[in-house]
């Protein structure tokens, strides 16, 4: 496993956020190198519990490893949208669930990972290293149109199109088995998108990524679960890193505070009982922070409280 430094994203306004009980029971669903789960478990009692999920086999024999002598820490080999099934009886006795979408910085900077297109590395772009489909493995057995349905939805790519038609001509030449053979494609088609902030394969790495890791379909999974994982007060906080995501909790949370009544009834505002409340609406990281850490920069988190 390669070192680096971990900066956990908005680690205070995520604690504030949770209102952590001395005996309560958390999930944190994305343990990444546990950086939010450290900073939970220092605020638990003896009697508290934290079970945390993650995907990538590295994070789980890194927090084995941490928390092996900690009776309070339980972690998953899982994805969270098996939680329900993970936490079977238990369900509706979680008084917080944290959620930090997207890939962490550990896969981002593991060139082996095949993450970024800043390293020479093999594309796997896998978050779960068992899994048996990678994203070279993906391209290669793709369709023009499946590629460009793909780089369109989750990378809201203007040219994904054109990206997949050179995908298409340039795997019919030789396999694209590394993340800059499939770097170089994208930028040859992008070739006016030097001048703008971010690189031109960052939109259709992302989308890639999402794809191949079902992304978004675990998360839609999650916020449909959660409602019935939570007790009464129990918080469930999203921190999301893309519009995409965000649009998907903002749009789902928005469901769960609004009650479904019928236009025009005779009830007064603080009469209705909503299933939901906006506990956190929107916040966003520092600037402090964004200038200790730029990949905190698009991080949004929302959170909302049972009724």
């Amino acid at each position: 496993m390669s070192k680096f430094i971990h900066n956990p994203v908005m680690l205070n306004e995520i604690i504030e956020c949770l209102k952590v009980k001395p005996n309560g029971w958390y999930i944190d669903a994305t343990f990444g190198r546990g950086g939010h789960t450290q900073a939970i478990l220092d605020k638990l009692g003896p009697n508290g519990k934290l079970i945390a999920i993650d995907k990538d086999l590295d994070a789980i024999a890194y927090a084995r490893q941490k928390y092996a002598h900690d009776a309070r820490f339980q972690i998953y080999h899982a994805c969270f949208s098996d939680i329900p099934k993970l936490l079977g009886n238990n369900a509706g006795k979680i008084d917080g669930i944290l959620v930090d979408l997207g890939v962490s910085s550990a896969q981002l900077d593991d060139p082996s990972r095949g993450f970024s297109f800043r390293y020479e590395a093999k594309l796997d772009m896998r978050m779960d290293q068992s899994q048996q489909v990678t994203a070279a493995q993906w391209l290669e057995s793709a369709s023009s149109k499946e590629i460009s349905t793909v780089l369109k939805q989750y990378g809201e790519e203007v040219d994904a199109h054109r990206i997949a038609e050179k995908i298409i001509a340039a795997r019919a030449i030789q396999p694209i088995e590394t993340t800059k053979h499939l770097s170089d494609l994208i930028s040859q088609v992008k070739v006016r998108y030097h001048k703008k902030k971010i690189h031109p394969a960052t939109l259709s790495f992302q989308a890639i990524r999402i794809h191949v890791n079902k992304e978004l379909d675990a998360l839609n999974q999650l916020l449909s679960d959660a409602p019935n994982l939570l007790k009464k007060e129990g918080i469930l906080a999203v921190m999301s890193f893309h519009s995409l995501e965000d649009r998907m909790v903002k749009r789902s949370f928005r469901k769960l505070v609004t009650p479904n009544l019928p236009k025009k009834l005779p009830i007064m505002e603080k009469a209705i009982q909503r299933p939901f409340d906006w506990h956190l609406k929107r916040a966003m990281p520092s600037s402090n922070e964004c200038e200790i850490n730029p990949r905190a920069r698009s991080a949004v988190l929302r959170a909302i409280r049972k009724g």
